[in-house]
C-alpha cells in the first residue's frame, strides 16, 4: 500500500501574499540650490511621492484581493431536482474532444490495472500460519485469493469496466480536467461512487496526474460549485478540506504518484488532535490547530457532507469501444 495520508498532509500548499510600497518618509530628497529651485522640487517629490504611495497600496490592495478569490469549478453541467444535485456532462463534442487529449492518460489507466491486476491473485495454504495487514481478500471454496493494489484499484475491484470517467474544469479557466470514480461500490451502502480518487490536468497540452487517493483520500464536487477533500489517516487526524485548484502554476510538473499538486487548502474543519475549525490561507496546520480562536465554533461537518453532488460517470466501457 502506498504511503500513509499524514505524509501527504505535510505537502499543504503555502498561500502567502507579500508586497512592499515604497513610505514617502524613506525616499531621500535631491540637493538643491536656490529658494525657488529648492521649493518647485520640493513640490515635485511630493508629488511624486503621492503617486508611489497610491500605486503602491493599490497593488497591494489588489494583490491582497486576489488572494481571497474564491475559484470554483465550472457548474454549466450542474443539474438540480428536487434538490438533489448531479453534475452530467452528454456534451458528445466536448467528451470527444478530451477523449482524445487525455489519451495518454487513459493508457496510464489500463496500464496500472494490468501491471496490478498481474500481481493482485496471490494464492496461499489456508493451513499454513500466515500474517498480514492492510490487504483485502476474499474466500473461495478451493484457495484463500489476497488482493493487492493500489487504493483505487482496490476501489474498483480491479474490473476495469468497474471505473467511470467525466470531465469538468475544475478552476473555469476553459480547460477541462479529466476525472476517475468508481461505478459500483462493494456494498449497496457504499457512497464513494461519487468520490474522485484519481484526476488529470493538461499543462503544455499533456495530460499530468494531479492527484492519487482512494477510498481515505479521496475529492468531491460540492453544490456550491466548491471542490472538498476527505483524508483521514487515524481517529486523531481526520476532516474535511474545501479547496480550489489552480493549474497556473504547473508549468513543468510531472504527474504525482500519491497525494496532489496544484489544489490549494482555503477551510478546513475536522479531528486534528481536537476538534478545529480553521479557515484559510492554511499554510500550516498542525500548529493552526492549536490556535484557541480555531475551536470548533458550528456543525459545518455534516453540511460540507451533504453538499456532495451526484455524479453521472461516462462508464469506462464506452471509452473503449
Amino acid at each position: 500500500m502506498k504511503n500513509k495520508f499524514v505524509s501527504v498532509l505535510l505537502m499543504i500548499m503555502v498561500m502567502t501574499v507579500s508586497a512592499c510600497g515604497r513610505s514617502a518618509e524613506g525616499i531621500e530628497e535631491p540637493a538643491t540650490v536656490g529658494m525657488t529651485g529648492t521649493e518647485e522640487v520640493s513640490d515635485s517629490v511630493t508629488e511624486e511621492q503621492s503617486v508611489a504611495a497610491a500605486t503602491a497600496s493599490t497593488e497591494d490592495a489588489g494583490k491582497e484581493a486576489a488572494s481571497t478569490v474564491e475559484i470554483k469549478y465550472d457548474c454549466t453541467y450542474l443539474k438540480e431536482e428536487a434538490g438533489a444535485y448531479t453534475y452530467s456532462l452528454k456534451d458528445e463534442s466536448v467528451i470527444a474532444k478530451y477523449n482524445e487529449l487525455y489519451a495518454e492518460a487513459f493508457e496510464e489507466l489500463i496500464k496500472s490495472n494490468e501491471e496490478d491486476s498481474s500481481f493482485m491473485d496471490q494464492s496461499y495454504i489456508p493451513s499454513n500460519q500466515a500474517v498480514s495487514s492492510n490487504l483485502l481478500y476474499r474466500d473461495t471454496k478451493e484457495e484463500k485469493v489476497v488482493k493487492t493494489g493500489s487504493n483505487f484499484e482496490m476501489d474498483y475491484g480491479f474490473d476495469i469496466l468497474n471505473v467511470g470517467y467525466t470531465y469538468v474544469d475544475l478552476d473555469s479557466d476553459g480547460v477541462f480536467e479529466l476525472i476517475f470514480g468508481v461505478l459500483h461500490g462493494s456494498y449497496p451502502e457504499d457512497d464513494y461512487v461519487n468520490n474522485f480518487e484519481r484526476a488529470y490536468t493538461l499543462v503544455d497540452g499533456k495530460p499530468i496526474k494531479i492527484c492519487e487517493g482512494g477510498r481515505r483520500s479521496y475529492y468531491y464536487l460540492g453544490s456550491d460549485g466548491c471542490i472538498y477533500y476527505y483524508g483521514s489517516c487515524g481517529a486523531d487526524y481526520s476532516g474535511i478540506w474545501r479547496v480550489h485548484f489552480d493549474a497556473s502554476g504547473l508549468k513543468g510538473a510531472e504527474s504525482v504518484d500519491w497525494g496532489e499538486i496544484g489544489f490549494v487548502d482555503d477551510e478546513f474543519y475536522g479531528y486534528w488532535e481536537r476538534p478545529v475549525h480553521v479557515m484559510g490561507p492554511i499554510t500550516n496546520l498542525d500548529e493552526m490547530a492549536k490556535l484557541p480562536e480555531n475551536s470548533i465554533s458550528s456543525a459545518l461537518y455534516d453540511e460540507w457532507e451533504q453538499r456532495r453532488v451526484k455524479i453521472d460517470w461516462i462508464p469506462m466501457g464506452e471509452y473503449l469501444k
